[in-house]
This record gives C-alpha cells, sequence and structure tokens, in this order.
C-alpha cells in the first residue's frame, strides 16, 4: 500500500500544506516577493469583510435547510421501500425514481432543470404556473429565486443517497 499512501500524499497533503502557507502571505502582482503576514488575512476576512460573512452564514443557512429537506424526503423514501404493502406494489417504480437522479451527472441534471424545468418561455414550471393562474418564475431574476431553484436541485440529486442509507439502516 506504500504507492498508494505516496501518491494520496502527493495528490491531497501536500497541495493542502502548500496553500495553507500561501494563505500566510500577501502578495502583490507588481510587488512579486510575497511577505508574510501571519493570521493577519484571516483576520481580516473575519472582521473586516462583510461579502464573506454573508456568504459564509448564506452558505450554513442553506447547508441546514437542503439536510434537513433530504432527511425528511429521504426518510418518506426509505419508509415507504421498508413498508411491505407498497414495496411490493410499487418497488420497481420507487427504486427506478431513487437511482435515476443517483447515477446522472450534476451537470446534466443542472442543464435539465435550466432549459425544461426554469426556462421562462418553454419551461415546465411557468407552464404549470400559467395554467393555474399564478404569475411566471423567472430563475434568473431576484434575490431568493436562484437560490430556491438550486436548492430543489440539490434536493432531488442527494436524496436517493440518503433514502439508501436509511433504508440500509
Amino acid at each position: 500500500i506504500f504507492p498508494t499512501v505516496v501518491l494520496i500524499v502527493l495528490v491531497g497533503v501536500v497541495p493542502c500544506i502548500y496553500t495553507f502557507i500561501l494563505s500566510l502571505q500577501e502578495y502583490e502582482l507588481i510587488k512579486p516577493p510575497a511577505t508574510f503576514v501571519g493570521f493577519a488575512n484571516y483576520a481580516d476576512l473575519l472582521f473586516h469583510n462583510s461579502r464573506y460573512l454573508r456568504a459564509l452564514a448564506f452558505t450554513v443557512i442553506f447547508a441546514l435547510v437542503a439536510t434537513t429537506l433530504e432527511l425528511f424526503v429521504g426518510f418518506f423514501i426509505a419508509y415507504l421501500l421498508a413498508d411491505k404493502e407498497v414495496s411490493e406494489r410499487y418497488s420497481a417504480v420507487i427504486r427506478t425514481l431513487i437511482m435515476v437522479p443517483f447515477v446522472v451527472a450534476p451537470v446534466v441534471v443542472s442543464y435539465t432543470f435550466k432549459t425544461l424545468i426554469y426556462d421562462q418561455t418553454f419551461g415546465y414550471l411557468n407552464y404549470f404556473l400559467r395554467i393555474l393562474h399564478l404569475p411566471g418564475f423567472d430563475i434568473f431574476q431576484g434575490a431568493w429565486n436562484a437560490p430556491i431553484g438550486i436548492l430543489v436541485m440539490e434536493v432531488i440529486l442527494r436524496t436517493p443517497f440518503i433514502a439508501i442509507i436509511l433504508y440500509a439502516g
């Protein structure tokens, strides 16, 4: 296993250590030699950069909401699979619906959502909203539209994994 350990160290550990060392320096393109500043870059991020703190708070909230939704939906799917009556009747359908998002690449899912579901003119979401006489939904406008759309994609992509883990338990 020595070659594998060496490869993991060279590909994973060494770049992390090098990046950490670089983060302790200040480098300006017009003044090439880097100067060591210690943890001043981290202190500047935490105490003087409000955009970073907003992004960090948004990321934490997004992760908590996504994880909570994935757990609830995953538990519901695992419960359906564990129920003998439902499993006998619909096991093939449920297993297919679970495995499709699990095996499709995230890039394909995001492009599919962008073109088939969220498109302002031809998307299914706006089509059904127009049928219900509700205003259209543009994923690319507004501060909360894009995060909600990405949250839906995240839940659809990651819930099958949670459901499989919970079903195995």
